[in-house]
């Protein structure tokens, strides 16, 4: 039997590798509203902030890239950007 259906529907469509401008306006942005997105707090207002606060990063990214990206994308790169930096502690600091 052949399981390619079943691969072959799953795959997604892999969007372009960010370059350094974007890495380097995506952290400017997030330094913007570093105050609600590195905030620590988890409750329900607090995590509504930060989803606001990502809308508005995403927002103003996608108005100056050339390369038009979501929310979960943009916060998968900033996650990139500290796990290779580790000593930053942060994205901002």
């Amino acid at each position: 039997m052949s399981d390619d259906t079943s691969t072959t529907s799953t795959n997604r469509k892999r969007s372009a590798n960010t370059t350094l401008a974007e890495r380097e306006l995506l952290i400017d942005l997030v330094a913007c509203n570093a105050d609600i997105i590195e905030c620590k707090r988890t409750d329900g207002r607090t995590a509504q902030e930060k989803d606001l606060a990502w809308a508005a990063v995403a927002e103003q990214f996608n108005a100056v890239s050339a390369t038009k990206r979501d929310v979960r994308q943009l916060k998968q790169v900033i996650s990139s950007i500290s796990v290779r930096n580790p000593w930053t502690h942060g994205v901002v600091h």
